[in-house]
């Protein structure tokens, strides 16, 4: 488990935030993409939300365990539905970039659908490499800095 502070919360140390974990950062993101989505916060447009959850899967692939697993599970919804399709394979970073556009420029109607979408994004751009794969990596060694682990 990597934390973010010391596990005791000083004060007199610096370590005002407390202890935190990717997988309670991940935890928070995913509330605040939730809430963002039903208009409780200001991640209410379909851009913000695009990105925001595009963040949001790197920092839940980052978290690891069972946070990766959603997303992972998530982004092999496209995939499969596109596999048996008879369209020519768009590779990962075709179909990243194609369901991010989509989400991006696209009014859809309900925001979940593009949250979904940015989410399935994320996890297709992260297997392809690139910038969403160096993002996901700053955010591990950050971490793995900031402990020492």
């Amino acid at each position: 488990m990597y934390t973010l502070a010391s596990p005791a919360a000083d004060l007199a140390k610096g370590n005002w935030a407390g202890s935190w974990t990717l997988s309670g950062i991940a935890a928070v993101m995913c509330l605040l993409l939730y809430l963002g989505v039903g208009s409780h916060i200001k991640i209410s447009t379909k851009e913000r939300i695009t990105v925001f959850g595009i963040l949001t899967g790197n920092m839940c692939l980052a978290a690891g365990s069972s946070w990766a697993d959603v997303i992972t599970g998530i982004g092999t919804i496209p995939t499969s539905a596109l596999d048996g399709a008879g369209l020519p394979a768009l590779g990962p970073a075709g179909l990243g970039a194609c369901l991010g556009i989509f989400a991006y420029c696209k009014p859809l109607g309900h925001k979940g659908i593009t949250a979904v979408l940015a989410l399935m994004a994320s996890a297709s751009l992260v297997e392809a490499g690139g910038v969403c794969s160096v993002l996901l990596n700053a955010f591990r060694i950050t971490v793995t800095h900031w402990t020492g682990h």
